[in-house]
């Protein structure tokens, strides 16, 4: 897939320009990850990049909850992370997810049970409290209307109201469906967490323009308030928010058509590590794939399984404080060099001059994978090793970044508009057996609404002419688009 960036985002799929994928770096993820993805891999024959995209994901959304990281500053920041899957249909991304996120699918499952049935015993527990003030309020206006002593009744009143029936409150970890104002009634409060997390490429790209600026201040842990006609305003602390968005090439394309320019200057995809692999081609499917172990799979949702049982535990028992994962000292000479080699290819000349958003985050992005590594591997220190696992990820998902939104891997906008308006010209004249059409017949019913204009037209017709597709014929005032059998 081609760039999106320049301000334009009429980008298509070129396979003449597509630039060479490199391989996901599968051997630098840690071992129980790299089974797991390599067992799901061989099983479905999918792409290691979807597997591993996915597999990394879901430890970041298990993570998130229970740590945060320190930098070499002393600063603690979160361990979400926000993935972009970008995949055909069929390429295995729904397989992917259904293996590695079922725990969490599992877990508000069984939430949602509880919540249903929390909601009934607290109708019946607000009736009760109602009814309890309503008797004090009586007995009070008695006592009053008496000139009786009243001080123990108002006391009991007083403190009846400071223990009404709280509103039991979702504890899904995972939301796909939802309007931005939804997404932060979900995470309003004090250290809530949740995750944005769908297959299905098409649901969450319905509204995600609606909050990118709250994803982006739950991606920096920082608090997020929303002003609401119904409830007020809600106010999210100390949240931490992950996402596993994976959408088809062309729900993605629309998408930034018509957000793409919102979506960059904000830094949105920055926040994001992307894979967007090629279809695996030569598949070699096993004769009996029940028959494949599955046994690294189920060791990874163990551990994910035991991660959410302590979010769970932590929850019900009202623990809020989150361990901190921390550099060793190689590890952080390690960071400070990575960042700093950053720096200096984002300065002006720099090959990385035109992708400032996500190489100024490359080295925190490297330090949240890696504190999610070591944390799931039940290790508070992240080593050397760790660290420099993590930064090869990172390096493998910047040059898909540069691919995808730097100027170099573009398109020009002549080259696809020359597209566009030589499919038209076949589908409504040429084959129609047109050997003719005015220009001003394009400007009134062109493709699209851009390529009416005469300075998007008149150079797409130029271009379509150099390439002998079309010969640009005058008679008299008017321009005639002739057609080129031989050519077009």
């Amino acid at each position: 897939m081609t760039g999106f960036n320049s301000g334009v985002w009429s980008r298509k799929h070129r396979e003449d320009l597509t630039p060479t994928a490199s391989p996901y770096p599968v051997t630098a993820l840690p071992y129980a990850i790299r089974k797991a993805v390599e067992c799901l891999s061989d099983r479905h024959q999918i792409s290691p990049a979807i597997c591993a995209g996915t597999a990394n994901a879901a430890v970041g959304f298990a993570v998130q909850t229970l740590a945060d990281f320190k930098m070499p500053d002393g600063r603690l920041r979160p361990t979400s992370q926000f993935h972009l899957v970008i995949g055909e249909s069929g390429v295995g991304k729904s397989i992917c997810f259904d293996t590695f996120i079922a725990p969490f699918v599992a877990h508000d499952k069984a939430a949602e049970a509880t919540y249903v049935k929390a909601v009934k015993e607290h109708s019946a527990r607000l009736r009760d409290w109602k009814q309890q003030r309503s008797d004090i309020i009586k007995m009070l206006a008695k006592c009053r209307m008496k000139a009786e002593s009243c001080a123990h009744l108002q006391r009991e009143l007083d403190e009846l109201v400071q223990h009404e029936p709280a509103m039991p409150r979702r504890r899904n970890l995972l939301v796909a469906d939802t309007t931005g104002a939804a997404f932060i009634e979900r995470i309003s409060g004090a250290h809530q967490s949740c995750s944005l997390a769908s297959d299905e490429g098409a649901i969450p790209f319905t509204y995600l323009h609606q909050y990118f600026g709250q994803l982006n201040l739950g991606w920096d842990g920082s608090s997020i308030a929303v002003q609401r006609k119904s409830t007020g305003t809600l106010i999210a602390f100390d949240a931490r928010v992950s996402a596993l968005l994976m959408p088809q090439p062309g729900v993605f394309s629309d998408f930034c058509r018509r957000h793409g320019d919102f979506a960059l200057d904000v830094g949105a995809w920055a926040r994001f590590l992307i894979v967007c692999p090629p279809p695996v081609e030569n598949k070699v499917y096993l004769v009996d794939p029940m028959s494949h172990s599955t046994a690294p799979i189920d060791e990874f949702k163990s551990i994910l399984q035991g991660l959410i049982g302590e979010i769970s535990r932590r929850a019900e028992a009202g623990v809020t404080e989150r361990d901190v994962v921390e550099l060793d000292s190689d590890a952080r000479e390690c960071l400070i060099t990575f960042a700093n080699e950053m720096n200096s290819r984002m300065e002006a000349g720099g090959d990385l001059s035109d992708v400032k958003a996500f190489a100024a985050k490359a080295a925190e992005h490297a330090a949240r994978m890696a504190a999610g590594f070591s944390y799931f591997d039940k290790c508070s220190t992240i080593t050397r090793d760790t660290l420099e696992r993590a930064i090869t990820i990172i390096r493998h998902h910047l040059l898909e970044y540069v691919s995808r939104f730097s100027l170099a891997a573009t398109v020009p906008d002549l080259v696809l508009d020359a597209e566009d308006l030589s499919k038209h010209l076949q589908k409504s004249y040429w084959s129609r057996r047109w050997t003719s059409v005015p220009m001003t017949q394009l400007e009134r019913h062109g493709p699209s609404k851009d390529l009416r204009r005469v300075d998007r037209l008149l150079p797409a017709l130029q271009y379509l002419q150099t390439q002998g597709k079309l010969e640009l014929e005058h008679r008299g005032r008017k321009v005639y688009v002739k057609y080129r059998p031989s050519l077009a």
